[in-house]
């Protein structure tokens, strides 16, 4: 097999066919995965980091990407170069896309990360799926090899994507996740929003308006509390930036799928997803707080599942963070982990140090707290 690596944004962008093809053989494939996730999110974030694509080929044949990049970041005084996958902060998933033996393709990336570690400090690769083909061929190699220590660890920032693996009907599912009380009180705030006007719940794949759309979804976010707590993504220019980037290019593709809620012509509530390999991608989401009362997040949910399940979706994928009502609605938990790499250098090993003796005995000491 060889190995080559791309470090030139010019040589990135010529990967669009051969990756597009290879994601498309893949089993772990995500809307994260694709080129023009990682394309957008690299035009929009990119600045001051350093491109390091490793690409493995079996003869002539592309059989494996690893998109990561390299990055200066500070911690306390310090300034370390980390190594992560590209779309880190913004992807649910990340990771390589492989089209062979898992094992055997990580065996050679992680030997060039090794060759180039005069590059990077630590190398973190966050947000992979545990029972991916990629998280577990990452393991078997990692577990034998010696020449890097290792270790892994649950993603503090989210342990993982609650979903719904979609089987039998609506009316089934419906019936076995809420209950008759729960019903009922679904379809009296459903009535008494009815009688303030017009409701039209409806679905958008993007078009000529998308722009104007995506405008009256900021409004509805800024206003929401992901506007007061600065959470969103239409609060920060590069975040908006990238948003409307992503979904323009998911649109040309045919992905993108927003749910949406109207009362009359005022947008309520929103709900932008990505429908990729029959399964659908909840992302972003929000509500006008002025009818909060009517639960309209919830309302729209309910309609946003019972149309994946009316078009034959696999799966319904609420995208990151375990809160109550994900939990309540989804019938699986995706586990997320993180891997760290480090090297024998002595800043490396300094993170190593603290990664593995100081950073458990705060997040305990935090909890204790927190008690």
């Amino acid at each position: 097999m060889r190995v080559d690596i791309i470090q030139d944004i010019e040589g990135f962008k010529k990967l669009k066919e051969a990756w597009n093809y290879l994601a498309a053989s893949s089993r772990d494939t995500t809307p994260f995965h694709t080129f023009a996730w990682n394309k957008t999110w690299w035009e929009v974030y990119g600045t001051k980091r350093r491109l390091f694509v490793i690409l493995v080929y079996s003869q002539a044949r592309l059989v494996a990407i690893f998109p990561l990049m390299i990055s200066l970041e500070s911690i306390g005084i310090c300034s370390i170069h980390k190594m992560q996958f590209i779309g880190v902060g913004k992807s649910d998933y990340l990771g390589p896309i492989l089209a062979g033996d898992p094992e055997t393709l990580w065996l050679h990336a992680v030997e060039a990360i090794y060759d180039h570690r005069c590059l990077w400090d630590v190398v973190e690769f966050r947000r992979m799926r545990v029972v991916s083909n990629a998280f577990q061929g990452l393991q078997k190699v990692l577990t034998g090899y010696k020449r890097m220590k290792l270790i892994t660890r649950k993603d503090k920032h989210c342990h993982g994507c609650p979903a719904i693996i979609i089987k039998g009907t609506w009316e089934e599912y419906y019936k076995e996740r809420l209950s008759k009380h729960a019903r009922k009180k679904f379809r009296e705030k459903y009535s008494r929003l009815k009688r303030k006007g017009k409701l039209s719940f409806f679905e958008s794949t993007g078009n000529k308006t998308l722009p104007d759309f995506l405008d009256e979804m900021a409004k509805v976010e800024h206003a929401s509390w992901k506007g007061l707590e600065k959470t969103g993504f239409f609060g920060h220019k590069k975040d908006r930036e990238f948003m409307i980037r992503i979904c323009l290019a998911f649109a040309d593709l045919g992905w993108l799928s927003i749910f949406a809620l109207r009362l009359d012509r005022r947008l309520l509530s929103y709900r932008i997803g990505f429908n990729y390999v029959n399964r659908y991608y909840l992302y972003s989401s929000a509500y006008d707080p002025e009818f909060k009362k009517y639960s309209l997040g919830i309302l729209l949910l309910k309609y946003t599942i019972q149309k994946c399940f009316d078009k034959g979706n696999n799966e319904y994928d609420f995208g990151q963070g375990e809160q109550q009502f994900k939990l309540d609605w989804s019938n699986n938990l995706w586990e997320i982990n993180k891997v760290l790499l480090f090297h024998s250098k002595w800043l490396s090993s300094m993170c190593f140090m603290f990664e593995k003796h100081l950073y458990p005995r705060a997040v305990a000491l935090k909890q204790k707290l927190e008690k």
